[in-house]
């Protein structure tokens, strides 16, 4: 498949993690004070922080060794212990997620690191289909975060994604749009569409004609912000496009729903990040189906049932209710009698 790339590797973990933290302006002098184990540890915590969303199977490695080399007294253990559990949230390791953040307590004095201990913690929840659960997570987030950090951003998104699969119209539509507006004063243009997105869908369902007007001209603008922005910001939040795909697939855009979904698919295999895999490539292949491709569908949804998570039980039975709808479209007979029927005339009339 095109979007199948190995993620970069870094075998190194000091040097490389050293040469990130100094590409990040990480002081000499801070580490010099410190003891050799102590001092290494802050410079891997900060390449792997870096590194998180571009390898977060190197960054796994890199938090591993600073969490056992930093003394339990050190709040840095706890950044490091945090940021693991998301790198294995990326990984597509939702189990090893709660586990960690398990043995971690939120911290009340800290609104950042409390709001992405709820972000991380309901990701998981959500990726193993406890949906109530996910919910609870994120809205106590909300309330122990700060309002200027950029964690409020996705967690709003959450809630209201959630609120969407729940038919809770009006919900899902207030969270988007505080969720697009905080992210446009941040100027995070990768969580502003995926905002939009989700605001879209939301304004879609709500089924007359002056919400569908809304939701196509959120959906052009979440499309113009992802079409904007390089792969470096769109690896930091990949569920946007999915988000994106989905409204656009909605709005019967398939060709430029197929474009997005393929996009994150690419930087999915290119990065190593594991967690929207499933969605995206199903949701790819409902589009592939809908637009006739049935061949590139059924590949899709080949990798899909690799990619889907084990706990993941609704993704898992949507993949295999898809496959059934379209294996029997795939076979050569059908499809070469659909591609006759369906192909466009030629410009001189001629068949």
């Amino acid at each position: 498949m095109p979007w199948r790339h190995a993620p970069a590797r870094h075998t190194d973990p000091y040097l490389g993690a050293a040469g990130r933290a100094g590409q990040t302006g990480l002081p000499r002098q801070a580490t010099e004070k410190l003891g050799p184990d102590h001092g290494r540890a802050v410079i891997l915590l900060a390449g792997a922080d870096e590194l998180m969303h571009h390898d977060p199977a190197t960054a796994a490695s890199w938090l591993t060794t600073a969490s056992d080399l930093l003394p339990r007294t050190d709040p840095r253990r706890y950044d490091a212990q945090l940021l693991l559990a998301g790198a294995h949230l990326l990984l597509g390791r939702p189990d090893e997620t709660r586990r960690g953040l398990r043995a971690l307590v939120p911290q009340p004095t800290a609104p950042r690191a409390s709001a992405r201990f709820a972000l991380y913690h309901g990701r998981a929840s959500r990726l193993l289909d406890r949906r109530r659960e996910a919910r609870a997570l994120f809205e106590n987030g909300l309330r122990t975060a700060d309002g200027d950090t950029g964690d409020v951003v996705p967690l709003h998104t959450e809630i209201a994604e959630l609120a969407l699969e729940d038919l809770d119209l009006p919900t899902a539509v207030w969270y988007a749009a505080a969720a697009a507006g905080l992210a446009r004063g941040l100027a995070d243009r990768t969580g502003e569409a995926g905002a939009l997105a989700v605001l879209s869908l939301a304004r879609l369902h709500a089924g007359d004609a002056a919400p569908a007007r809304v939701a196509a001209t959120a959906a052009t603008a979440a499309a113009d912000l992802i079409d904007a922005a390089p792969d470096a910001e769109l690896i930091r939040d990949l569920a946007s496009l999915r988000r994106l795909g989905a409204a656009e697939s909605a709005l019967d855009r398939l060709p430029d729903a197929e474009r997005h979904l393929a996009r994150g698919l690419t930087l999915s295999y290119d990065t190593g990040q594991a967690h929207v895999r499933g969605e995206l490539l199903t949701s790819l292949a409902q589009v592939q189906l809908r637009r006739g491709c049935f061949q590139h569908a059924l590949g899709s949804l080949t990798e899909a049932r690799r990619a889907v998570l084990p706990g993941d039980v609704a993704r898992a039975a949507l993949i295999e209710t898809t496959y059934a709808e379209v294996a029997p479209r795939s076979w050569p007979a059908w499809t070469s009698g659909t591609a006759a029927r369906n192909r466009p005339p030629a410009p001189d009339g001629r068949e």
